[in-house]
């Protein structure tokens, strides 16, 4: 029994190995040293730089693809008011004598797209508004505080001028696409001369299903020729440009060197800025690619 309990005593004790093993237990943890620390938020900085260009481009395309969605609504209002009218689309209406005749400011309210197709999108004024210019600028904006930008909408929410019915927009009207009333036309011809305003190049009831209806733009109609040239640069003051060029109402840089456009088929698709020049926007337009300078 002693023997025992003197082996059982003998056992107690630690032995040589174990004594290393505990004093490898209690040895303190190795830090990072500054070095290491360095390296590893370089390289987070560097997937950062990596992924935000990406991002931000991923954000482009996905405003890029609500802006052709609401054209498609548009164009489904467009189709319903044809589908109600004998296939024919709604007089463009534009009298001078506006501010002083209550009659053709009332007729105006509606001789816009804006004005004459809102019951036909159901009242949904959120469709009137690109993402990528879904504000108006409501500083004076050069001296014309109603139009827009490359990034900003048209319209005033306090405006009295019945183009705009203090509405906002994003989306620019081809006029060409109308059939003027005689009184209409007449006081076109004031503002601008008989060779702009043909009118053996309106499409009237012979809409071309490639000819746009509405595209991105910085005004509520255009009526471009294949003579207008391009602003000098992005964001141009448009009071430059507006008059002299209809094609720079909505030759934009809004969408990565594009604009959206919607046809007369009812279809909408990304168009590059110079290929602007290579649509039928009436029946005389000769068309080219417009060599430009703007980014894809």
């Amino acid at each position: 029994m002693s023997c025992s309990t003197t082996y059982l005593k003998r056992q107690s004790y630690p032995t040589k190995s174990s004594s290393r093993h505990c004093a490898g237990c209690h040895r303190p943890l190795r830090a990072f040293t500054l070095i290491e620390l360095l390296v590893v938020v370089s390289i987070i900085a560097l997937l950062v730089a990596i992924l935000l260009p990406a991002m931000a481009k991923a954000r482009k395309q996905s405003r890029s693809a609500v802006c052709l969605s609401n054209l498609h609504q548009w164009g489904l209002a467009v189709g319903l008011y044809m589908a109600d009218n004998e296939g024919n689309l709604f007089s463009y209406t534009f009298y001078r004598d506006w501010p002083e005749n209550p009659a053709h400011f009332e007729a105006m309210q509606d001789g816009f797209y804006h004005g004459a197709l809102r019951k036909y999108h159901d009242y949904n004024d959120d469709i009137r508004l690109c993402p990528e210019a879904d504000e108006p600028d409501l500083n004076d904006n050069n001296g014309c505080p109603e139009w827009g930008s490359t990034f900003t909408a048209w319209g005033h929410p306090n405006s009295g001028d019945p183009t705009y019915r203090g509405d906002i927009g994003s989306y620019c009207w081809n006029v060409w696409a109308h059939h003027f009333d005689a009184l209409t036309y007449q006081c076109l011809l004031e503002w601008a001369p008989s060779s702009l305003l043909d009118r053996t190049r309106f499409w009237n009831s012979d809409m071309n299903a490639e000819a746009p209806l509405l595209a991105d733009g910085l005004m509520p109609d255009t009526w471009p020729s294949q003579y207008d040239l391009p602003a000098s640069y992005d964001d141009q003051p448009i009071c430059e440009i507006v008059n002299q060029s209809r094609m720079a109402r909505v030759a934009l840089n809004r969408h990565y060197g594009a604009i959206n456009v919607l046809f007369g088929d009812g279809s909408a698709s990304r168009v590059p800025l110079p290929q602007l020049w290579n649509i039928r926007w009436h029946k005389k337009f000769e068309t080219f690619v417009f060599p430009m300078w703007w980014g894809n």
